[in-house]
């Protein structure tokens, strides 16, 4: 049998792809033992509802193509892949653009009939939109918000091109570092919560398209509860909570405060080395948007923070190293956003085990939650498990280890040569597509 943790040689002090880390908290464990040619048998630590699904994220490899004993990161074939999927690889420029052609002996059922797809690679998302409106691309993903509903409009466009929009599984967040005085409180993470006015920001900057999320799951899945209410932007309530968590402005100055170690002084310093104790609500807003003047979760720490009497600076940084500060703990909140699945399993990232170098980044510990969240993975009942994941969700939004945002939404341009474009609640399938005239597509 093989180990996966081995075979990717997971290693602190030489660390791989987030997304691998990612697979690797996913599959729990998981060893695979070859049965014959065609059959292989997945063994799971222990039991999980999702062990099937999660079998499904490995990906079968080609042992004649890729030397056993090698790690596939270091693989000198890394950049050629040869896969299982209805596709073959023809070719990558790098920067410019990835080719592929069926496999015309591919094994699937619904063979993809479009004959050749060149994928281009255009980083100024600007041109890019330039470049489909001139019909050099067929479909174009990832449109921006303003381009989606105010460019791609009008007589012209709808005479050559179409659009559409669907949410996704996912959402964006403001996580807390817990171990911070304030935000060790849930009250705080509450009273920062009322400062943020999401509905204003998806009706006037979102137009509209993205839904507002109350807790960690996919709006459509069973497991939300729907009859949770957002929390509304609310100065007043947000005052009364930080009272009540005992965060006062006790020396006029305008931010509060707390005398944690009872001297009698504020220090306008930590009281310990890792910066968690701090007697004045004072923190920094972490974040490796480009454009991040223009955040609206960040302006409104900024600007609605000194109305409550706290005081959030901001702090961009390159993504790597943002990364980098959360795995050390060296940050006090900041936006983020998860992908997730159908009936996603929220362990990885609330449960307490998971704080020290998994993806609770915010070392949030709650015995409630991890027992529900232990629970649930166990219960292979749907019914009794749906009841777990809405209980779990009613405990994440009452304590707030995240301001929970908006939910994912994802925008296409298409040419009316692309033909059978049908959308399904999950998004599209691409192997439906068919191009008018042509067997390859851009």
């Amino acid at each position: 049998m093989i180990n996966l943790r081995e075979l990717f040689a997971l290693s602190p002090s030489q660390p791989l792809p987030e997304s691998l880390y990612l697979a690797l908290a996913i599959l729990d464990d998981v060893q695979v033992e070859k049965l014959d040619a065609f059959t292989v048998k997945f063994h799971f630590p222990r039991k999980n509802y999702a062990n099937l699904e999660n079998a499904g994220y490995l990906r079968l490899v080609a042992e004649h193509y890729y030397d056993t004993g090698r790690k596939l990161t270091e693989h000198p074939k890394r950049d050629v892949p040869l896969g299982v999927g209805p596709y073959k690889f023809v070719k990558w420029d790098r920067n410019t653009s990835i080719v592929v052609e069926r496999w015309e002996d591919y094994w699937g059922e619904l063979a993809p009939s479009i004959q050749r797809v060149d994928f281009k690679i255009i980083s100024d998302v600007v041109v890019a939109y330039q470049v489909f409106r001139k019909g050099d691309i067929d479909a174009m993903g990832s449109v921006g918000v303003w381009t989606y509903t105010q460019k791609s409009v009008g007589e012209q466009f709808d005479r050559h091109f179409y659009k559409l929009s669907y949410d996704r599984p996912g959402y964006e967040y403001v996580g807390y570092n817990c171990r911070r005085s304030f935000f060790s409180d849930p009250r705080c993470r509450q009273a920062m919560s009322h400062l943020i006015d999401t509905r204003a920001a998806v009706d006037n900057i979102l137009l509209g398209l993205f839904p507002i999320v109350t807790g960690p799951y996919f709006y459509k899945e069973p497991g939300y509860d729907a009859e949770l209410p957002r929390y509304e932007y609310n100065v007043e309530k947000a005052k009364a909570l930080l009272d009540e968590a005992g965060w006062k402005d006790s020396d006029g100055d305008g931010v509060r405060d707390k005398d944690l170690n009872g001297d009698g002084i504020i220090s306008d310093e930590p009281l310990d080395r890792d910066g968690n104790q701090r007697e004045k609500f004072v923190f920094e807003y972490l974040t490796s948007d480009p454009d991040a003047q223009n955040s609206w979760v960040m302006l409104s720490f900024l600007r609605n923070g000194p109305k409550v009497g706290v005081v959030c600076r901001a702090r961009s940084v390159e993504g790597a190293l943002k990364l980098e500060w959360l795995r050390d703990k060296k940050w006090d909140a900041g936006g983020g956003g998860w992908v997730v699945g159908m009936e996603s399993d929220p362990y990885t990232f609330f449960h307490s085990s998971q704080g020290a170098d998994g993806f609770n980044f915010g070392g949030y510990a709650s015995p409630r939650a991890d027992r529900m969240m232990e629970a649930a993975r166990q219960e292979l009942d749907k019914e009794q498990r749906t009841r777990l994941f809405r209980q779990l969700h009613r405990i994440l939004w009452e304590e707030q280890p995240y301001t929970f945002l908006i939910g994912h939404n994802w925008r296409w341009v298409l040419n009316k040569r692309v033909k059978n474009v049908r959308l399904y609640d999950l998004g599209l399938d691409f192997l439906e597509w068919e191009l008018a005239g042509h067997e390859s597509g851009t």
